[in-house]
């Protein structure tokens, strides 16, 4: 569009002095008034500059509205139980399914938990591995609605957080809350020495704590939230994804601490390293369940088909 407005421009400027040129030669027109009329065609201009300028906003704005169109033909059935709101809880999952736009995403299936079970969650791009977490989380139905943000934590596309202080944004903006209980979480997620390093340590706004950041240290914060105050379920949406090898090791300490603390943790893997604490395996493909039950079973399933054509490359669960 920018480019046809500029050549239309122009062209049309040509025009004009062409014009201008013939009507002075004729003695039809003054010299003068032809370079005024040449810039009164760029004053007329202006306003087609100004749409030129702004069209992205108009872009934008346009994609918003199919969005909002588009939001009542997304339909999200499931039948969720979490079993107990204690700390010491099982899931169960009684024929969740995912319709949007009038296309089934997730066939129905049924899913048991027991506490302390971590389950991953694989299957290649868009078999449907984020849509369950989102349903899982979408209807965490608790007999307490106050504690169904404690029940069930959803930690995909990087940390959520609001306008305060590292600290406010670690504990949930709680009040009496504990500086061992806030400490131990920073140490166990590994970012108590980058707070340390903060000019006011945990007093430090948040946008000048993530300005100082990487991106992998942003995403620790996230873990550091889940380690204050634990939810009885948490999931996780591809973790492991370019978090660099410390990072890694908080996730296994993570998921070993709360297996041992009788907590549910299921969370997405596109690589095999993600799969070491794993006790079940969910393996999904184009909204099905293929699989369901120990780690080594489901994957000797996965790989059976690569195995036969004779694929002795290392384990992509991506492909």
């Amino acid at each position: 569009f920018d480019a046809a407005q500029r050549t239309w421009k122009l062209c049309l400027q040509s025009a004009m002095l062409g014009l201008g040129a013939v009507l002075v030669l004729q003695d039809a027109l003054s010299a003068g008034a032809m370079v005024a009329a040449t810039i009164l065609l760029v004053r007329a201009m202006g306003p087609v500059d100004v749409l030129a300028a702004h069209w992205p906003i108009v872009v934008e704005a346009r994609k918003g509205w199919r969005v909002l169109a588009d939001m009542p033909k997304k339909c999200v059935e499931a039948d969720v139980d979490f079993t107990s709101r204690s700390h010491r809880s099982g899931l169960s999952m009684k024929s969740i399914s995912l319709v949007q736009a009038g296309q089934p995403a997730l066939a129905p299936f049924d899913l048991t938990l027991e506490a302390g079970e971590v389950l991953g969650v694989i299957g290649a791009s868009g078999a449907g591995k984020s849509e369950l977490l989102k349903t899982l989380a979408s209807h965490g139905n608790t007999e307490d609605p106050d504690r169904v943000a404690q029940d069930v934590m959803l930690l995909a596309g990087g940390p959520k957080v609001f306008t305060g202080s590292v600290a406010q944004n670690l504990v949930g903006f709680q009040e009496n809350t504990r500086v061992s209980d806030f400490e131990r979480a920073a140490i166990h997620a590994g970012i108590s020495a980058d707070i340390a390093r903060l000019k006011e340590g945990a007093m430090t706004d948040i946008k000048e704590a993530f300005a100082a950041w990487p991106k992998a240290v942003q995403d620790r914060l996230q873990f550091a939230q889940a380690l204050y105050d634990p939810p009885s379920v948490l999931l996780l949406d591809d973790p492991y994804a370019a978090q660099p090898p410390e990072g890694a090791q908080v996730l296994n300490a993570l998921l070993e601490r709360r297996s041992k603390a009788g907590l549910v943790t299921v969370f997405t893997a596109q690589h095999p390293t993600a799969l070491t604490h794993v006790s079940k395996l969910l393996w999904l493909d184009q909204g099905r369940c293929r699989a369901l039950g120990p780690r080594d079973s489901v994957l000797a399933r996965f790989l059976a088909p690569r195995a036969a054509d004779g694929q002795q490359a290392p384990l992509d669960l991506v492909s």
